[in-house]
């Protein structure tokens, strides 16, 4: 076992490969997670593809970090969604350009769904940009990432 200081946690997945395209992640006691690809990269689409599970943890990273952080300074919201979509060029995967193999461009749109002010609504998007450790990653790791916040008025 890593000795790690009181204040460092570790996480940990456990991948067991059941095809050469598909692998079944265990992360602590959860139900397995499947990875695979698309027929066309010789997978059998049972789940999303280990760069496309990037995407899923954005989505969920935001969805947490905004939901902790708006209770932290009292912001109201009563729906929130995200999407997120990825351009990777396929000709450094397949070794015909050196061209880097993971994501070249992420886009990320939150739309929620609040009365709040728009100066309220800025002070939480600069907080979930600092603390949203998925988007942090992205943003050191992809050169062309953005991030756009569509406020909605609830519907009376």
């Amino acid at each position: 076992m890593i000795e790690l200081p009181e204040y460092v946690t570790l996480d940990a997945a456990h991948g067991v490969m059941e095809t050469h395209a598909r692998t079944r992640v265990q992360v602590r006691d959860l139900s397995p997670v499947l990875v695979d690809e698309p027929p066309s990269r010789g997978g059998e689409d049972q789940a999303p593809t280990p760069l496309e599970h990037i995407l899923v943890g954005l989505c969920g990273c935001t969805t947490v970090t905004t939901s902790r952080l708006a209770k932290k300074i009292r912001f109201q919201f009563d729906h929130l969604e995200s999407f997120a979509e990825a351009e990777v060029d396929q000709r450094g995967l397949r070794g015909e350009a050196e061209v880097p193999v993971h994501y070249r461009a992420v886009r990320l749109t939150i739309r929620i769904t609040t009365q709040e002010s728009e100066a309220r609504l800025a002070r939480l998007q600069a907080l979930v940009d600092k603390y949203c450790p998925v988007s942090r990653f992205v943003k050191a790791a992809v050169p062309d990432y953005t991030v756009t916040w569509e406020k909605v008025l609830p519907v009376e």
